[in-house]
């Protein structure tokens, strides 16, 4: 392993960074440590030699330092073919500061005594122990320094010096090398992992903060006090903030309007929430529907929750052009029943009108008679206001919910559709066991009823049924209140059940059926009452049931 680590330089800038970055280890490795050693030959060794060995030093580390200066420049704007070339020129320095200071050891042994030999062997020793900490990322440089300077020094001892206290001065030096080199590979080897294992997290959270950036819903981690931590563009773009620093920090309590807060408390108290429909405040103040969802998991070592938003604003008002649609193909039936319920009281008035015409004209004019006559018709003209009323109610666009009984809820529909439901010889009954008070939006309820009666009355008549009769029931089941569409038209084959409520699905197609009527109701019951709507097959026909809350009043 440490021979392929020195067959080629090849080194993380980082690395290379922290080698260059000490300037005073340089500094005492090529002056300070050679003073020391002239200070001790001074007596003993040439003073020419001396001074060489300091000019080539002074010039060796003037040349190291351009080196490391060059280097840093172009560590991280060159290519890596630049900055290893001008890296083995940097480690050719080190080689002449480590051959000048073995040099200076094989002097020693040549000219001076064993006390300024081991005084030299302690000072690099303690040069080598310095470098192990300062040379070590680079393991080129801390190889080159220990062995070339002390080789030659062992050298000397075995060749020069001749003595057993020679000899086993040398032999202690090899196992100093060996340790020494062994630790530094390792210190090496550690400094490198560490750098890997930090881009392999930062590429991660960089690949893990690209994916929350490309996906198209925003998505908000929060900590444990639901204070924003992070947010992804698209959570930026969605809530109309310059960047997300206008979120960091923030509590996403912020983000919600006061009337939807105890629905996000609550759903906060769950570990893991299904999404559920909620609306949210953007930078600017204003408000928009979300599908929000979130969950807990462990993130660094700490708990957070990750909430992924969708924007429904499209999806809302694709949803009310599809209920405007629906109710615009109801409208045009209800024209048909208002034909049905004014024929009658036309006809009455028409007759009425005539027979006062006639007595008129033979002059034959009871008071009291012509009173009650005159009566009828304003009670004939009331009826017809009144339809007129109930029409106009039922399209009314609500903006507040209403607080009544099941049983008024159908007789508002029943006004309207009655009438012409029996002339087609259905018979519509209707069981109301339910007092309770519901809070709804009341004309989107009916619009529903509507629906199921009509559709009820539809499969009657087409499938030819004998004693057809529409069932209306209303029921108290724990806190919610249910009413159910029954009729006896034989129920819908299980081949289709699974998709009436899928929007553009009709088995209409022949009488024009958009396929949207039963689609809008499950929305308008699940989306705007928060209730439930669902479908099944008894003995005689099939049973649409609403579920709806009880109102809570105070």
């Amino acid at each position: 392993m440490m021979l392929k680590t020195l067959k080629t330089i090849d080194y993380h800038n980082e690395l290379i960074e922290t080698q260059l970055k000490g300037k005073s280890g340089p500094f005492g490795s090529h002056i300070v440590a050679t003073l020391f050693f002239i200070y001790i030959l001074k007596d003993f060794v040439p003073i020419a030699i001396l001074i060489a060995i300091m000019l080539i030093q002074i010039i060796s580390y003037i040349f190291r330092t351009i080196l490391v200066n060059k280097i840093l420049k172009n560590l991280y704007i060159s290519d890596k073919k630049t900055v290893h070339k001008l890296l083995k020129y940097y480690l050719s320095m080190i080689f002449i500061n480590s051959f000048l200071l073995g040099i200076s050891g094989m002097l020693t042994v040549l000219y001076a005594g064993e006390l300024q030999l081991f005084m030299y062997i302690a000072v690099m020793s303690a040069i080598v122990a310095g470098a192990m900490t300062s040379l070590s990322s680079i393991f080129h440089a801390v190889f080159i320094y220990i062995v070339v300077s002390f080789s030659i020094i062992i050298l000397s001892l075995v060749f020069i010096g001749g003595t057993t206290t020679y000899y086993f001065a040398a032999f202690m030096l090899v196992i100093f090398i060996v340790a020494i080199v062994s630790s530094s590979f390792r210190i090496n080897q550690s400094i490198s992992n560490n750098i890997a294992q930090q881009e392999a997290l930062t590429e991660k959270n960089s690949n893990f903060q690209n994916l929350l950036d490309m996906t198209m819903e925003a998505i908000i981690i929060t900590d444990s006090h639901y204070n924003i931590i992070d947010i992804n563009e698209s959570g930026v773009m969605l809530f109309k903030m310059e960047n997300k620093s206008d979120a960091i920090g923030i509590n996403i309590i912020e983000y919600v309007p006061d009337y939807e807060l105890l629905k996000l408390q609550n759903a906060m108290q769950n570990e893991r929430n299904d999404p559920y429909e909620i609306d949210l405040r953007k930078y600017n103040g204003e408000t928009f529907p979300t599908l929000l969802s979130s969950s807990n998991m462990i993130m660094d070592g700490k708990q957070v929750r990750i909430g992924t938003v969708l924007d429904l604003t499209q999806i809302k008002e694709k949803e009310q052009q599809l209920i405007h649609q629906s109710r615009l193909a109801q409208m045009g039936e209800m024209i048909s029943m208002i034909a049905h319920q004014w024929r009658q009281p036309l006809s009455a008035i028409s007759g009425t009108a005539n027979n006062l015409a006639l007595n008129l004209m033979f002059d034959d004019i009871d008071k009291e008679e012509f009173t009650k006559e005159i009566e009828l018709i304003i009670g004939y003209s009331q009826h017809l206001s009144h339809t007129i009323d109930d029409f106009r109610d039922f399209f009314e666009e609500e903006k507040e919910k209403e607080t009544l009984t099941l049983e008024e809820i159908v007789t508002r529909t029943l006004n309207i559709i009655k009438v012409s439901v029996e002339n087609k010889n259905i018979k519509i009954e209707t069981h109301f066991n339910c007092p309770k008070l519901v809070t709804t939006y009341v004309n989107e309820v009916n619009q529903v009823v509507l629906n199921l009666i009509r559709n009820a009355e539809d499969i009657l008549l087409e499938r030819k049924i004998k004693n057809p009769t529409i069932t209306i029931e209303a029921l108290c089941e724990d806190n919610n209140l249910l009413l159910r569409v029954k009729d006896n038209g034989g129920g819908i084959p299980k081949s289709i059940m699974n998709r009436i409520f899928d929007p553009y699905f009709s088995t209409k197609k022949e009488k024009d059926g958009t396929g949207l009527g039963l689609y809008m109701s499950k929305t308008i019951i699940y989306e705007h009452c928060n209730g439930k709507l669902s479908v099944k097959n008894d003995k005689y026909g099939a049973v649409f049931t609403i579920v709806l809350p009880e109102a809570l009043m105070g």
